[in-house]
């Protein structure tokens, strides 16, 4: 009871900001009396960021099979964040973007390393005459491997693949009472090339905060495409 009392009228402010720390998105919280969350006010200055969580509210499903695409995913969703830590980069926290008639990554050659810029996620209390107390702050991109083409011999159509794409915590800071968790979304990769292919997929970063039993999260867009690589969704 009494650490309830202290946190009653508690008001959290969540910020989303871009690599040059331009905010897109501003959120304040209230605590209640009986420790949930009230959100207040909340303003987007990122409209495509914006349309990727209201989308995702009203439940669209990202993940709708294509067995017959062009190009596919070698897995759809996989973990970020578990138990407010990030989870490193392994076979099951990764993705490939290829063609479906051949998906061996080993296939493809001369794929080049690239990196969006970062975003960051923050969850501050309002009060700062003590200075900043920082409840969670993670740092995020997406990363991996691009415009690779397949080898002689392969079943893949001529064009830009992406044998590698991962999404990158670089950093993930968690402070009492709040937790922290992540998952990372495919959309269904799609040949957006004329001529010859150019594999391009949308990754959709989910991060959540919990406050006690409450909890607050947005969605993080980004775009890979074979030819150009990977990038900001909206902001480049």
């Amino acid at each position: 009871m009494p650490l309830i009392s202290q946190q009653t009228g508690k008001k959290l402010i969540e910020t989303l900001s871009g690599p040059s720390g331009e905010v897109l998105y501003t959120a304040t919280h209230e605590v209640a009396s009986d420790n949930t969350l009230k959100t207040i006010s909340e303003k987007w200055d990122n409209k495509e960021l914006e349309a990727n969580n209201k989308m995702l509210l009203q439940g669209t499903q990202l993940l709708e099979g294509q067995a017959d695409a062009a190009v596919a995913a070698a897995k759809l969703a996989w973990d970020i964040i578990k138990a407010g830590k990030a989870v490193g980069k392994s076979e099951d926290a990764k993705s490939s973007v290829l063609s479906s008639k051949d998906m061996d990554p080993l296939s493809y050659e001369g794929a080049k390393n690239g990196k969006s810029a970062t975003y960051t996620w923050k969850i501050n209390d309002s009060c700062t005459w003590f200075g900043t107390i920082n409840y969670v702050t993670i740092k995020l991109r997406v990363e991996g491997k691009y415009g690779a083409t397949p080898v002689s011999g392969s079943k893949a159509p001529e064009g830009k693949y992406l044998p590698d794409v991962y999404v990158n915590v670089t950093e993930c800071t968690v402070n009492f009472p709040c937790s922290a968790s992540g998952s990372a979304n495919l959309s269904n990769p799609s040949n957006i090339g004329k001529s010859s292919v150019n594999a391009e997929v949308r990754i959709h970063g989910k991060l959540n905060a919990g406050w006690f039993a409450q909890h607050m999260g947005i969605t993080i867009g980004f775009e890979a495409t074979g030819a150009g690589g990977f990038r900001l969704l909206g902001k480049e």
